[in-house]
Order: structure tokens, then C-alpha cells, then sequence
């Protein structure tokens, strides 16, 4: 169905050619419905997301294309798809009057910039708007009328998304205020040319990658763009054949830039199953600054929210908090917990204005538990929280982990250096140092991991489950029990106990580290480590500064297990927020 939907899109705006005949231009048009996502709360501001068609369509065509209103339960944000002009004439052809390259036509008097703002307006009016999350998608002419609308109210607009569009900004004033700029365009687009043309019998229009640099320059970012990475956008192309580029560094608070180029894609690409869930994803991680901090950034907040976050073929659940433009710091929690571990030194981290992010790993979301045991293997997991840096538009950034979150702390660390500002470990040594000691019998570390023994059994997960899952309950001797049922409840299935100890199935082999050496850390690292640890001995903490060369501090909390950042809260926060400032590039 959507299939043909898309035929259909494609063969309208590629059919171009030629103006009609008739001038005058029709203004009449019907108030678009809200689509209000299950379980709005009014009392709760809610995103809103209006999406602009292109020419010959309707706002409804445009999302049967798109498929925004389906992602609106998921992702709780309200949405419009409003129509634009139709033209007098028996095609009656919508159009916005954004540009005169596409499409200021007859030269028609019409104000769609005003009609858009005062929709939002009246969208505001009947529901509790997030004024700090006021969005637009536009696909070509609705691409450059989203251009258009980040110009004019550039105090309203948080961030768009132009596909296959343009910015046309002759002879409009430079915008007051910084908006983020998504351009997604087709090296192979005939319609709107990705190197710039003109369209029809229109003025030129820039190239996407001009247009972007326009939107750098207006938001005070480097001129030159960073290359980041690789999407699969275009369901009918093979791979990932869309570049990422981000202008990103020394922006305006709440503006940037980015460029997704689709290699050989065409004005309307066979749109991916990702495709329009990573635009709501990149949306709703850049909101404008809070509203009346004029001419500064957003106060930072520690208020958390849970955002899925998509990276390759599978998403997570990812805690947040802190200024969307803070310097990120990523927190890994540990086995057989989840987050909320980190749900403290989030927060703390948020309200020093940093960008917290913290994701259910691979196997604790539901969206990112692939069924193979391999697919758990340490390079995979190292995988998932480079793409997730990614995908937060984080060029370079700070590594925490706990347990099995420390060791991806390290292996990330060590595999992405140029990445990583700092590395802030807890419990889990080195690997190599873990690996030296598991070995040594002198050592009490093979007896205190002899529980790997049960672990990598098939099938463990029964016994864990069972009764209410009592054996999963068991390891929380301490911690509250909010935090308890928050694991409980992502952990208490067979499916996610035994995704989660994949981890050690496809990792640990005969009581041993499976795989070769990790190698020398070389960013500024914090080691932390409890007395009261039972399942991590001495031994393979003291080892670990051997394999930092870098600057590096040995934390030991006394008196603790091993829940560190659960049951030592205030002395966790306090070492991390010390490091990471020490070695901040804010």
C-alpha cells in the first residue's frame, strides 16, 4: 500500500513541466486536523511537528508518502498536515508561495508564511504546544517553504527538515535567532538539481549543500562541515548510501546544520523503513532555547525523558537530559540493570549543562534484541554506542559505564580515541587486566567469577524468571525499590534475561575473555572501584593503570558492593561531574 503510495508521489513530481495558464490563484482551503498522540496529557507541553507537501499534492498525500502520523503514538508529539494554495484551473494544483524559484507562481499575492504562523498559533490555542519544539518537515516546494518559515519566524521554528528542497534566501533579512537545519537531497534529483538550478520558469535555486552552509553561517557554526557517518535511507538503493555531515561545532546555542546527501537518489527517494522515524529522532533532539532566555542558550535542566533513538536496523531507549546543545556524556549501565542506574548522575550531569545520554543497551531494549548470540560480541556493542553517538549529533564526547557498561567505556575508548574526551569506568578493570588476574590461581578473582559458569548456560534465564522472578530480584541486596522494579521490568522476561546474558555467552568462554587483547587507553581516564565488591577483586584494579597511557585518577569508594552508582550516589556524582569538567572542551 505505501508502496504505491510512493509510485504514485513520484510520478507526480517528476511529471513537472511547463505553468498552467491560468494566473489567479485560488486561496481557499479547509483547516487541517491535529493528529493528538494516545495518552495526550494537556497538562504535559507536547512537540508539534507540522509537515508541508510538495507541489501538485496535499498535506494528506504528502503523509501517506511520509508516514508521519503513524509515528505519533510512538513518539508523542502532535502533528498537521495542512494544504497549501490550489491553482485556478482543472488540475487545481496546491502550491506554497515560498520562493520565487519554487513556487512564487502567477506572481500570487498569497501569505502562506503568515497562514503557517497563525495555524501554529491556533494549533497552540487548542493544545499545550511545546514552544520549545515547534518543527517542520517539507518535501520540495514544502522543503523550500520551510526555508522560508525558519526565516520569517526564526523566534517560533526550532528546527526543519527540508527533503529535496531548497533555501532561496535573496533579499530576506538575516534571521534573528538560531534554528537547527536539516537538508536530506539526492545527488540524483532531476527536479530540485542537488548542485542547484532552476525550477520551471523560476529564479535559480542553491544547491543542498549551499543551502546548509547558508544555515551554518546564519547560526554562527563552522563552515566546514564534519562527515559522520552513513544511513540507509532509500529503500531502493543497496547499503547505506546516505553521507551524513554535520556543522555542528561552535554554533549559536540552539542552531546547527546538517546535510544528509542519498548517493543516486532520486526527488522522491524509495523512502526506507528508517527513513522518517531518524527525522522525528534528529527533531526531537534539537529544540530551540527555552522561551524568554533570549540571546542565550536554554537553562540547563535535569529533567529526564526517554527517547528512542534509532542507530542502523535497531532502536533504544534512551534517558536524556540537559541542553540539546550541551557536550554529550554517555552512561552505560550494567548487568542485570538498565539506565536507571545512572538516573541521579543524569540528572546532576543535565543541571551542570551537559547533554546526558544514557540507552538501554542492546538486548534491554525491545527495539535492539537480535537473536543471536554473536550478535552480542564486544566489537557489536562498541558498534551501537559509536552510531549512538552519531546519531545524537555528538562529534566527540564523554564514556561512563558500569560493569558490563565499563568494559564498552573501555573498549570504545580505546577503538574510537579521537571520539572520546574522557573515560569514566566503574567497577570492571581494564579487560586486559581483568583477563590477566581470571587467569592467575593466586588471584581471587577466578573464584569470585565462578558465577560465569551459570550464566553462560543455555537456558539460564528460566531460573531467573521463575516465581515472580526471584532469581533476577535476588542480586539487589540494597537498592531501592523503585530502581528494582525498574530492572524488574525490563529484565523479566525470558526474552530480555536471555538477551542480556548473551552478553556473557558470546564474551566468555571456559571461565575466560574470549577474543584478543584490547590495548592501551589513551584519553584522560577515572577508574572507580568498591572495597565491598565480591565479584571484582583487587587485584585487577590495581593492574588497570598499566593500560591507560594518559592522565589517570584510582577512585575507591569504601564501604560499598558492587551498585555503585546506585548505593553511592552523591560520591559517584561528585567524581564524575570533577573529571568531566576537568577535562570539558566547553
Amino acid at each position: 500500500m505505501r508502496a504505491l503510495t510512493r509510485l504514485s508521489v513520484a510520478t507526480l513530481l517528476l511529471g513537472l513541466s511547463g505553468c498552467a495558464a491560468d494566473p489567479p490563484a485560488n486561496m481557499a482551503r479547509e483547516t487541517p486536523p491535529v493528529h493528538v498522540p494516545a495518552g495526550y496529557d494537556s497538562a504535559v507541553a507536547t512537540p508539534l511537528i507540522v509537515l508541508l507537501h510538495g507541489y501538485t499534492l496535499s498535506g494528506e498525500g504528502q503523509d501517506a508518502y511520509m508516514g508521519l502520523s503513524d509515528l505519533v503514538d510512538g513518539y508523542g508529539f502532535l502533528m498537521a498536515a495542512p494544504d497549501g494554495t490550489k491553482e485556478n484551473g482543472p488540475d487545481e494544483n496546491r502550491f506554497w508561495n515560498a520562493s520565487r524559484s519554487c513556487c512564487n507562481f502567477f506572481e500570487s499575492e498569497v501569505d502562506d508564511s503568515t497562514y503557517l504562523a497563525d495555524l501554529i498559533d491556533s494549533i497552540k490555542g487548542d493544545y499545550n504546544v511545546d514552544d520549545t519544539r515547534v518543527f517542520l518537515v517539507g518535501h520540495s516546494n514544502g522543503g523550500f517553504m520551510s526555508y522560508r518559515m525558519a526565516h520569517d519566524h526564526s523566534d517560533t521554528i526550532a528546527a526543519i527538515v527540508s527533503l529535496a528542497g531548497a533555501d532561496q534566501s535573496e533579499g530576506r533579512p538575516t534571521p534573528d535567532d538560531p534554528v537547527h537545519v536539516l537538508q536530506i537531497h539526492g545527488t540524483a534529483d532531476t527536479v530540485i538539481n542537488y548542485e542547484g538550478g532552476v525550477f520551471r520558469d523560476g529564479a535559480p535555486h542553491p544547491g543542498a549543500r549551499e543551502s546548509v552552509e547558508a544555515w551554518a553561517a546564519h547560526n554562527g557554526c563552522a563552515k566546514t562541515g564534519v562527515d559522520t557517518g552513513t544511513f540507509d535511507l532509500d529503500g531502493g538503493l543497496d547499503g547505506a548510501e546516505t553521507v551524513v555531515t554535520r556543522y555542528a561545532s561552535g554554533c549559536r546555542p540552539g542552531g546547527s546544520a546538517e546535510l544528509w546527501t542519498i548517493t543516486d537518489g532520486s526527488h522522491a527517494p524509495d523512502l526506507s523503513e528508517h527513513f522518517t522515524r531518524r527525522v522525528v529522532e534528529w527533531l526531537l533532539a534539537h529544540p530551540k532555547r527555552s522561551a524568554g532566555t533570549a540571546g542565550g542558550a536554554a537553562p540547563p535542566s535535569g529533567d529526564i525523558t526517554m527517547t528512542p533513538v534509532t542507530v542502523g536496523d535497531l532502536t533504544f531507549d534512551v534517558r536524556m537530559a540537559g541542553p540539546a546543545d550541551g557536550e554529550v556524556v554517555i552512561l552505560l549501565h550494567g548487568f542485570p540493570q538498565t539506565s536507571y542506574e545512572w538516573r541521579n548522575q543524569i540528572s546532576a550531569l543535565g543541571e551542570a549543562g551537559f547533554r546526558a545520554v544514557a540507552p538501554n543497551q542492546r538486548g534491554y531494549s525491545a527495539g535492539a534484541r537480535p537473536a543471536t548470540i554473536q550478535d552480542y560480541a564486544v566489537p557489536r556493542l562498541v558498534e551501537d554506542i559509536v552510531g549512538l553517538a552519531d546519531a545524537v549529533g555528538a562529534e566527540r564526547f564523554h564514556i561512563v559505564g558500569h560493569d558490563w557498561g565499563a568494559i564498552i567505556a573501555w573498549a570504545v575508548a580505546v577503538s574510537a580515541p579521537a571520539r572520546v574526551i574522557s573515560a569514566s569506568p566503574v567497577s570492571v578493570p581494564h579487560p586486559d587486566a581483568f583477563a590477566r588476574v581470571l587467569g592467575d590461581p593466586t588471584s581471587c578473582q577466578p573464584e569470585a567469577s565462578s558465577y560465569f559458569d551459570v550464566f553462560v548456560q543455555p537456558d539460564s534465564e528460566d531460573n531467573f524468571v521463575a516465581s515472580d522472578n526471584a532469581g533476577l530480584r535476588g542480586f539487589f541486596a540494597g537498592i531501592e525499590e523503585d530502581a528494582v522494579e525498574d530492572y524488574v521490568q525490563v529484565l523479566g522476561s525470558k526474552a530480555a534475561l536471555g538477551a542480556a546474558l548473551n552478553w556473557y555467552r558470546a564474551n566468555i568462554a571456559d571461565r575466560q575473555v574470549s577474543g584478543p587483547a584490547m590495548g592501551v587507553v589513551r584519553v584522560p581516564t577515572m577508574f572507580t572501584w568498591s572495597d565491598g565488591d565480591t565479584a571484582l577483586c583487587i587485584d585487577g584494579a590495581e593492574l588497570t593503570e598499566e593500560y591507560v597511557d594518559a592522565p589517570y585518577r584510582f577512585e575507591v569508594i569504601e564501604g560499598v558492593s558492587h551498585w555503585i552508582p546506585d548505593l553511592a550516589t552523591d560520591q559517584m556524582t561528585e567524581l564524575l561531574l570533577d573529571h568531566i569538567n576537568t577535562y570539558s572542551e566547553r
